[in-house]
């Protein structure tokens, strides 16, 4: 068996595992998945929602993970990272940064904002029972065996996909960082790292929902923006990936983290405080099958939510955490 398909076999047990930072609210009857997830609102109370999310980590194997959310159960908020088991005996991860606060749509000057009459027009292909357009999108898109249909480039060789076949998931690439961030113009500054590694995907994904969500979307409805992000993805080896991300959120809740890994009672997850300088980090690691491990490190500010994440072989270890170092360095600096 190849290193890639160790490396498909070793993440392919997950059924629900996260990639970024963002989970967004979806209408039950607008998704195939029945999984509870949890608001933080205004007042610090929790709520629960639905909320469904797939992302693609595309190796030789065309591995789809599939994300879901799973309620934390807990009514008192707990900031930070905790790992806990439900009744089942399966890992329960949970992220609730402090100080959580979504971002206000007159803090964004970019042309992201231009995006949703594009996803109006889309809207209308929706409706009529027809495939949404990709124009304005780069690259293509492909499906999966349930009929969802994500963002790809010509060759399936990104890091990270993005499900576009509703109207308001919109991805867009870019050449630089600094012109993705300056695509969303957020007056509060995204200050994602610049690593020494040359980035294979640099894109922008901005999600929107039409007013009270598909299901009871007329031609007429607006959309009300709900997050927008940047997402960057290394290729270190061919086995070694690696994803860097800053997202903002929008609206009156802010949507934490909280999932749940599937038959990982052998698993091991453990959680660590790292502080450099004056900037605090949470960084959850992973022991997976095959010889295979996982980092990944949160950090939030000034309402942008920051994300490290790297799935690689024991042996690149050290070659991680030189990038863990590197990546901590440029958000504490």
């Amino acid at each position: 068996m190849s290193r890639e398909e160790l490396l498909a076999d070793a993440i392919g047990s997950l059924d629900e595992e996260i990639l970024l930072s963002v989970n967004r609210r979806r209408s039950a009857a607008d998704s195939d998945a029945n999984t509870g997830g949890l608001v933080l609102m205004k007042d610090g109370t929790e709520k629960k929602k639905r909320s469904f999310r797939r992302f693609w980590l595309p190796l030789s194997a065309a591995l789809v993970l599939v994300l879901g959310l799973a309620v934390a159960g807990a009514a008192t908020l707990i900031h930070g990272l905790r790992v806990t088991e439900n009744e089942d005996g399966e890992k329960v991860v949970g992220y609730v940064p402090a100080n959580a606060e979504c971002a206000a749509l007159s803090e964004i000057s970019g042309d992201v904002m231009n995006t949703i009459p594009f996803m109006k027009q889309r809207l209308q292909a929706y409706l009529a029972g027809e495939p949404v357009s990709t124009d304005g999108m780069s690259g293509m898109t492909t499906s999966d065996e349930n009929g969802n249909i994500f963002y790809v480039d010509g060759d399936c060789d990104k890091i990270v996909a993005f499900n576009v076949g509703f109207p308001g998931n919109v991805y867009k690439e870019f050449e630089t960082v600094d012109a993705a961030e300056a695509y969303i113009g957020y007056t509060g500054g995204i200050r994602l790292p610049r690593l020494s590694l040359n980035p294979v995907q640099i894109g922008v994904y901005t999600e929107a929902m039409p007013d009270g969500g598909y299901k009871s979307a007329t031609a007429d409805s607006e959309f009300e923006m709900l997050a927008t992000g940047i997402c960057v993805g290394y290729t270190v080896d061919e086995v070694f990936r690696a994803c860097s991300s800053a997202f903002l959120q929008f609206g009156d809740s802010y949507s934490y983290e909280s999932f749940t890994v599937k038959d990982s009672q052998d698993r091991t997850y453990t959680t660590e405080t790292r502080t450099v300088g004056t900037k605090e980090f949470e960084i959850l690691k992973n022991d997976m099958i095959g010889g295979f491990k996982e980092i990944t490190v949160y950090y939030y500010e000034n309402k942008v939510a920051y994300r490290f994440c790297a799935w690689f072989p024991a042996t690149s270890e050290a070659n991680v955490e030189a990038l863990v170092t590197e990546w901590m360095n440029a958000l504490a600096n």
